[in-house]
């Protein structure tokens, strides 16, 4: 028998935004993605290629740290032990004016549309292409940086070039939530995180954000191809 997938997961969402009227706050995508701005509002643009569609989003080029957050409902989803995934493919890309360094993005489960950082949450961390796992917990903060082929030096980022990034989370720590913690890119294990505390009462909601720290007005864009997630429920 083939049970409805809503029976077997706590939670989902899926995007590849080819579904919004316009790209604005509440409208943008399947999924009505809700926009903050970081100091000034980025310029957000779509586009398809090779039979991929891609959200752009460019800081807009007025002050050091501007950049723009999205986020779905906030406080909308937890963790728990029997595990899960969010996986997004993304590229800063290739173009006039754009470079790795100083070009940030925070994706995947949190709660801060800031570039600050998150007090609780699960995601990957781009600071200036440099990749890392971030697991934070008000028990406590956990990180990992990625080590895997088809990166600068295994950790970072390459300017054009396309990823696909998967997180999973498994097994249960002692406050109820996740107690491990993987990063796959191109279906390579990056990294780990092994004794995540985060607790099965923690909210956070799905997020990308991004930002430039160049130390003044830059044009910085990357590339975000898709995203999405689901928590397991126990049979």
């Amino acid at each position: 028998m083939t049970y409805p997938r809503i029976f077997n997961t706590g939670w989902t969402f899926f995007e590849d935004f080819t579904a919004q009227d316009a790209l604005t706050d509440a409208v943008l995508g399947k999924m009505k993605w809700e926009l903050d701005l970081i100091g000034n509002a980025s310029t957000i643009t779509s586009g398809t290629v090779d039979g991929e569609t891609y959200l752009r989003d460019t800081t807009a080029g007025t002050a050091d740290g501007d950049g723009e957050a999205y986020s779905l409902k906030d406080d909308i989803i937890t963790l728990n032990g029997d595990g899960g995934y969010f996986a997004f493919t993304a590229r800063i890309p290739d173009v006039a004016g754009n470079a790795v360094a100083a070009n940030n993005a925070r994706i995947g489960l949190n709660a801060v549309v800031t570039s600050g950082d998150p007090v609780v949450g699960l995601w990957v961390d781009i600071d200036g292409g440099l990749i890392t796992l971030q697991a934070d917990s008000a028990n406590g903060d956990l990180a990992a940086t990625a080590s895997v082929p088809g990166l600068t030096s295994l950790t970072t980022m390459v300017l054009g070039t396309k990823y696909n990034f998967e997180v999973r989370w498994s097994g249960e720590n002692a406050n109820s939530g996740p107690i491990q913690a993987d990063l796959y890119i191109n279906g390579n294990l990056a990294c780990s995180i092994p004794n995540v505390l985060i607790g099965n009462t923690e909210t956070m909601e799905p997020k990308f954000v991004h930002w430039q720290d160049s130390g003044g007005a830059a044009t910085y864009e990357f590339d975000l191809f898709g995203f999405e997630g689901a928590s397991y429920r126990a049979k």
